[in-house]
């Protein structure tokens, strides 16, 4: 038995060795983007809370209102 690779095989060795190097070299770039994504999800998520708050509070205040109409 031969210890030679067929054109075929070393082709695949290849290829698999780029989508490894491929993976190796966006290592740092997919945790830049992985950090940018999570501050921009984190800044999204407190600017819900806050509004979730104003709406809160908006609703409360309208309610007052109401009270205070329906007790004069």
């Amino acid at each position: 038995m031969s210890d030679k690779l067929t054109k075929k095989d070393l082709q695949a060795k290849i290829d698999a060795l780029e989508k490894e190097l491929y993976l190796y070299k966006n290592k740092t770039q997919l945790a830049r983007n992985y950090s940018i994504v999570s501050a921009e999800n984190d800044s999204l998520k407190k600017q819900l809370h806050e509004k979730k708050e104003w709406w809160k509070k908006k609703v409360k205040e309208e309610e007052e209102e109401v009270e205070d109409e329906d007790s004069e």
